[in-house]
Formats: C-alpha cells, sequence, structure tokens
C-alpha cells in the first residue's frame, strides 16, 4: 500500500464548520456548476453563445490546476491506466482514422480526460461522496419537469426532453439507479433512525423513477451490487435490512411498482438487437485488432438493415481503437476492484460504498457505450483508488456524519 501523504493531512482537520462541508474546495464547486450546466443550462436557458460543456471542463481543469497543483503526481498514479486509455483512443481517432474532433465518440472522450484528473483529486476530500451524492439526487429530481413519454411495444417509457442532459431514457435510469444505490447503503450508515428512514424513503422514490424508464440495466446492476453488500449487511444489519425490506414490501402493496412490473413483464422478452450484432463486432475487432476500425464504424447492421452501435463500453472501445486503449481501460478496473476488495477485507472507513457502486459501475459500462463517462460512474471508478493515499483512519468518506 502506498504511504499516507502527510503534505495533504490538512485536508482532513476538524474545522469549525459542518461536517458535510469540510474539504469543500473551488474546483468542487466548479464541477458541480458544470453538471448543472450540463444537465439544465439549456431548458433553463442559460447557455452562452458556444460556452460548450467542454470549455466549461477545460476552465474547471485549469482551476484545479491552480488549486491542487502540488497533488499532480498523486493524481497521476491513480489515474494513469485510464489517462493512457484516453489518450491513446483519441490519437489513433484523430491521427490514424481521421475521425472529427465532433464525432460524439470522440468528443466526449476530449472532455473525459480532464475530468479524469479532477474528480481523481476531489474524491481525496473530506466527505465528497456524499455532496456529490446529493448534488445527483438533487439534479435527478430537478429532471423531473422535463420528463416525456415514450410510447410502442405495447407500453410507455420515461425520458427527458432532448434539450436536457441525460434525457436517454436508458441514461436517465442509471443515474436515478445511482442515486437509489447510494441512498441504501448511506441508509445503512446512516447514525441516526431518522436519517436512515428518510435516505430509505427518497432511495425508493428514485428505484421508481427507475422503473418509469423501463431501462433494464440499471435494475441488473442494482441487484448484481446489493448483492455484493449483503455479504456485509447480513453479517452486522440483519435488523436494518428487515426494516429496509418492510419498506420496499409496503410500497409494493400500495401498488406503487404497478404498472412498471407490467410494463417490465411486457419489454423482458423485447429483443434489442444488440447481442445479435456482438459476435460481429468481436470479428470486426479480430480483423483489426491493433488500430480497430474508427469511432464513426463501430457498429454493425442488424437482420432488419439497421445499424446499432455496441451498447458496450469494452466493446466500443476496442472495436473503435484496438487493444491498447482496451487493455489499459480494462486494467484501470482490475485496479480498482482490487482497491475496493482490499478496503472491504480491512473494513475500511466508506469501504461499505466502494464496491457496491464500483460493482453497479461496471455492470452499467457493460450495457451502454460511454455510461462510464457520466459524473456518477467516474466517481464510482475513482473512489477505491483514492484511498490508498491516505491512512486507514483518514478515509474522506467514511459514515455519513449525521
Amino acid at each position: 500500500m502506498m504511504s499516507f501523504n502527510v503534505a495533504e493531512q490538512h485536508l482532513y482537520s476538524h474545522e469549525e464548520q459542518s461536517p458535510i462541508l469540510t474539504g469543500l474546495s473551488f474546483t468542487e464547486l466548479a464541477y458541480f456548476f458544470v453538471m448543472f450546466y450540463t444537465v439544465l443550462g439549456s431548458p433553463l436557458g442559460l447557455t452562452v453563445g458556444n460556452v460548450g460543456v467542454g470549455i466549461l471542463m477545460l476552465f474547471v481543469f485549469g482551476g484545479w490546476l491552480a488549486e491542487a497543483g502540488g497533488s499532480l503526481s498523486s493524481v497521476l498514479r491513480q489515474i494513469g491506466w485510464t489517462l493512457g486509455c484516453g489518450v491513446s483512443y483519441l490519437a489513433i481517432q484523430l491521427l490514424i482514422h481521421d475521425e472529427s474532433s465532433s464525432q460524439i465518440y470522440v468528443r466526449n472522450f476530449g472532455m473525459w480526460v480532464p475530468s479524469l484528473f479532477v474528480l481523481q483529486w476531489l474524491v481525496s476530500r473530506q466527505w465528497f461522496l456524499h455532496r456529490f451524492a446529493f448534488v445527483t439526487i438533487a439534479l435527478g429530481f430537478a429532471m423531473i419537469p422535463y420528463m416525456n413519454t415514450y410510447g410502442g411495444g405495447g407500453y410507455q417509457r420515461f425520458g427527458l426532453d432532448n434539450s436536457v442532459g441525460f434525457a436517454n431514457p436508458n441514461d436517465l435510469g442509471c443515474w436515478y439507479g445511482f442515486c437509489a444505490l447510494y441512498l441504501t447503503l448511506a441508509g445503512f450508515s446512516a447514525r441516526a433512525t431518522g436519517s436512515r428512514v428518510f435516505c430509505w424513503i427518497v432511495g425508493l422514490v428514485c428505484l421508481y423513477l427507475v422503473t418509469l424508464t423501463l431501462s433494464r440495466s440499471p435494475l441488473i446492476a442494482m441487484a448484481g451490487a446489493v448483492l455484493v453488500a449483503s455479504r456485509r449487511l447480513f453479517r452486522e444489519s440483519f435488523p436494518l435490512l428487515l426494516l429496509l425490506g418492510g419498506l420496499a414490501y409496503g410500497a409494493t402493496l400500495l401498488g406503487v411498482f404497478d404498472t412498471a412490473l407490467k410494463s417490465y413483464g411486457i419489454r423482458a422478452t423485447e429483443e434489442t438487437g444488440r447481442l445479435g450484432i456482438w459476435p460481429i463486432l468481436i470479428e470486426k475487432f479480430l480483423n483489426d485488432p491493433l488500430l480497430g476500425i474508427g469511432a464513426s464504424h463501430a457498429g454493425a447492421v442488424n437482420s432488419g438493415g439497421r445499424f446499432i452501435t455496441p451498447h458496450n463500453g469494452f466493446m466500443l472501445i476496442g472495436v473503435s481503437s484496438g487493444i491498447v486503449p482496451l487493455a489499459l481501460f480494462v486494467g484501470h478496473w482490475i485496479k480498482a476492484t482490487k482497491a475496493a476488495l482490499r478496503a472491504t477485507v480491512d473494513n475500511w472507513p466508506g469501504s461499505e460504498f466502494q464496491l457496491p457502486l464500483l460493482v453497479y459501475a461496471l455492470l452499467v459500462t457493460n450495457s451502454g457505450n460511454q455510461s462510464f463517462m457520466a459524473p456518477w460512474a467516474m466517481v464510482c471508478m475513482a473512489l477505491p483508488l483514492g484511498q490508498f493515499y491516505f491512512g486507514k483512519e483518514d478515509q474522506p468518506n467514511g459514515r455519513i456524519p449525521f
């Protein structure tokens, strides 16, 4: 394990302020503004000329360099694999495949790279996970007025107005899924019974919002994450599990999820065509394993004549840019998983969040092209690696202070 960076101990001094605000920085506030601008800037009429999210992210990156430049070497050690993935991916797309920088699978990588630096540093700030989750939940509820229904297939699903960020029903479902999972875990770590019940009630609301999107991947990912967390929860918090189960059962008896259950029953047998193109994409990757075929061609035509993208982050990177970015990306996940497992085995403060959230992000990454670039997913990936630069008792994102 890497030694505790003594130079950064001042980040964790107990200051005379609200505990949840300890560690709050200008860079963090700026990043939260970028999240807000991404999601609601356009529908609220806050966009200014050609000032896009990418430009704002570069300003945040510049602010981070000024505020935390001394931590650059530590951050680089944590994000080395993903940074190598992003840089090599962009180099191959722009220099080899002559892709446009405005191509969606190129542009998003360009914004992802500076975000890696910022978020990896921010997760080391005291209570950042909890502040980030509260902002994410608040933005999730702020999205509700912009919900639209999408008909077809005998069911209706909810997405967002196209002017809102994360408008796609699957992206929206994954957003609410993160909120529901965090609140479930936070309920178990809350100090007060009132806080615990509040977290779980709001978590059930977020779960209900997931079901409105009729997206299957966040529900499967949540089930996997809760299953991973259950080993610890059954050992330490069985009575609390019964309480949570009682709340969920009561919501079911009230009919809250009746419509969703019926719609999911219809959609369960629906074939999206994604699995059918994966063998084709694997063959494309094997034909061009070194450099891939370019982001614009990362997909295949199904039997119905429809061009379908991979809907899998690993496959998108491999097919687009070849083995080098893919290997670096896989390496980062392995590194983060090992870190989360160590924290769980050693029972480090905050470890109750790390492995379940990482599992959720990993499962969602396997069902979306660039789901791993969502802010919540990047935080899930960054948390386990950030812990190894601090002492066991100085973990920045332990039990919530209320």
